[in-house]
């Protein structure tokens, strides 16, 4: 038998007023700290990594990041997780990874919920990272990809009205202009 495939109580059937949605709060809480976790890792262990095995730690942690961010209305709101995700696509642009993984488009991340009752977990993710329609530059390369996704990602952040109260708020602002003002004008 295969527990794990059971997948996360439903939202529709369980209200938070169940225990049954304690036990989903519970999972996301724990997955957005390990996302959180591993960035923190990928961030603070770059000088003792290869630059390709830096790039798809910082790869995993985004994908955490952004599943959480597609499924936890918490995480959702929450100014941190933009924060967080513009610093892992930062550093992927800044990446000087050149191995074959990382000449594709976006380098493969494993899903951990492929075949089981949470699989849904992870659509999102997937359309968003590997949907051409996304990606309609002028180049199709990772590092492009991880720029668009550094803008959106902290672009939203800076709109939010809890990201005021962030103390790395004019620090990541002020980076963000800077970024804006050196790109050529089209």
């Amino acid at each position: 038998m295969h527990v794990h495939r059971i997948g996360l109580p439903d939202l529709k059937k369980f209200p938070s007023s169940t225990w049954e949605w304690t036990i989903r709060r519970e999972f996301l809480d724990h997955f957005l700290s390990r996302a959180t976790h591993l960035l923190d890792l990928a961030v603070t262990e770059e000088v003792a990594l290869n630059q390709d095995d830096h790039l798809l730690s910082l790869l995993e942690s985004a994908y955490w990041l952004e599943i959480s961010r597609f499924n936890d209305e918490y995480a959702a709101s929450s100014p941190s997780l933009y924060r967080n995700l513009g610093l892992a696509y930062m550093h992927m642009v800044r990446s000087k990874a050149n191995s074959s993984s990382a000449q594709i488009l976006i380098p493969s991340v494993s899903d951990i919920f492929a075949g089981t009752n949470n699989s849904h977990m992870s659509q999102k993710v997937h359309d968003t990272w590997y949907n051409t329609t996304l990606n309609t530059g002028k180049s199709r390369e990772w590092k492009d990809w991880a720029s668009q996704r550094w803008n959106f990602s902290w672009g939203y952040y800076l709109q939010m009205d809890k990201a005021k109260n962030d103390s790395a708020y004019e620090q990541i602002q002020s980076i963000y202009h800077a970024v804006h003002k050196s790109l050529p004008r089209h």
